[in-house]
């Protein structure tokens, strides 16, 4: 089996994760990970909306992380608004493609949120009986 191209994410979110959000409504998602590619680049992320692919806010619209000759990278997602569902996206930008349109895809997180994290118990509606799903 061939080996994954593109920015691969080793640490951080993983699909379905609520981040905590902060006093003021705010969550902040932490990553790195590894890139590999026939030439170097630049590890860029991004956050959408899942069900539209639209970048939740220009400051969360494709954004550079550093990026290592090694291979690795590093870099956080901050100011990310309360609510959700969003997408986590990865590419990397070479220097032959530099405006990005057909940089090699990496891994994706899918079904992100933000917001409060709460432990339930002892009711039946913590088992999920309730009404059907909603999105923020």
């Amino acid at each position: 089996m061939a080996e994954q191209i593109g920015a691969i994410i080793e640490q951080g979110p993983e699909d379905w994760q609520i981040v905590q959000q902060d006093e003021r409504g705010e969550g902040r998602i932490g990553l790195e990970g590894r890139w590999r590619f026939e030439t170097p680049g630049q590890v860029e992320v991004r956050l959408v909306w899942e069900d539209t692919g639209v970048a939740v806010a220009a400051s969360l619209d494709w954004q550079a992380v550093p990026t290592a000759a090694d291979g690795t990278w590093k870099g956080a997602l901050e100011h990310i608004p309360a609510g959700g569902l969003y997408r986590l996206e990865t590419r990397l930008r070479t220097a032959d493609n530099p405006a990005g349109e057909w940089s090699p895809r990496g891994d994706m997180r899918h079904f992100l949120g933000v917001g409060d994290l709460w432990v339930i118990a002892g009711q039946s509606n913590s088992a999920g009986y309730g009404r059907g799903p909603y999105e923020d």
